[in-house]
């Protein structure tokens, strides 16, 4: 069994939720093609991080043009 198999068979526990998680073999891929490191967080743990960095959103009152 290649070793990248292996690493798709295995389940990783998250960080900071303590929830498991396994990697696709697209995801592998793309952490292997850019040398990076495999994620330590749960999917969604990471999907709410990435939110938090983005600014928020701003409701504006306007005056109908139309009326």
């Amino acid at each position: 069994m290649r070793d990248s198999d292996a690493t798709l068979k295995e389940i990783f526990i998250c960080s900071v939720s303590k929830r498991p998680y396994r990697l696709v073999k697209p995801e592998l891929e793309f952490y292997r093609k850019y040398n990076l490191p495999l994620p330590t967080n749960h999917p969604d743990v990471r999907y709410e991080e990435r939110m938090r960095l983005r600014p928020g959103r701003a409701l504006y009152l306007r005056k109908c043009d139309k009326t």
